[in-house]
């Protein structure tokens, strides 16, 4: 039987683009190596064929490594293990769907984060409530290890999941709130005043880790507090969200 291999050029007509929603990555780094979950997919709808292979793509600055993954009726969803040197620096993924015996791709969901890139929204809880002409506000509830909660103003967003669902809010309010919790964050390693082995703030931590691969300092750091929210940016490409809304383009 015939090897089939798949390239990185492969790209026939008719493939079928899948959202990046409808796929989740984990991405666990440890000491020496680095665990890789398929933790979601969501792509019944999509009626693909389900004796299709699928394949993970994990690209790094000094490595590409393929992942194979099962099938679309039978993902696999065990953690892969990938050595340190293969997935250092920022990590992305691509999840590649090949059909039935054959090197020909017909779906594939790009520029894929690690998971924990979406997870600020459910690190932070969000509240609708009257708050005059304040759009937002960041509040940080002592009561509760200085927990930050996100307060959006009712009168434009109704409920929590309609400030998620508007691109032009993530862009530009979501950046500013990473900051804050991040210089919270330093703040209480630097003066105690909290343990910083909190539950949240531990959270937060290995959040920080998985999503960035950065360590948090002992003590307050603009430049790294700067390159975070750079690189949050970055992945969520808000430029070209918010671009898009102001020019009314899909």
């Amino acid at each position: 039987m015939n090897s089939i291999f798949v390239t990185t050029t492969t790209n026939p007509t008719g493939i079928r683009e899948l959202p990046r929603s409808s796929v989740e990555v984990e991405l666990e780094r440890r000491q020496g190596y680095s665990l890789v979950r398929l933790s979601r997919l969501s792509i019944a709808e999509y009626s693909l064929p389900p004796e299709s292979q699928l394949i993970l793509i994990v690209m790094s600055p000094s490595a590409v490594v393929r992942l194979p993954l099962g099938t679309v009726s039978a993902p696999s969803m065990e953690p892969q293990r990938v050595a340190e040197s293969d997935c250092h620096g920022v990590v992305r993924f691509r999840l590649l769907v090949r059909a039935p015996d054959s090197p020909r791709l017909i779906a594939s969901a790009e520029k894929l984060t690690p998971y924990g890139f979406n997870r600020l929204a459910s690190l932070i809880p969000i509240e609708s409530t009257p708050l005059k002409q304040l759009v937002w506000r960041l509040e940080f509830e002592e009561a509760d290890g200085d927990r930050p909660v996100l307060l959006c103003n009712i009168e434009v967003y109704p409920t929590p999941e309609s400030a998620v669902r508007d691109p032009i809010f993530c862009s530009l309010v979501l950046p500013e709130v990473l900051r804050q919790v991040l210089v919270r964050l330093l703040q209480i390693r630097e003066s105690a005043k909290i343990d910083p082995d909190h539950e949240y703030w531990s959270d937060v931590c290995a959040w920080l880790k998985s999503a960035f691969f950065e360590e948090v300092p002992e003590r307050y750091d603009s430049g790294w507090i700067d390159r975070v929210v750079q690189e949050f940016c970055r992945s969520h490409e808000f430029v070209d969200k918010v671009g898009k809304a102001v020019r009314g383009t899909p």
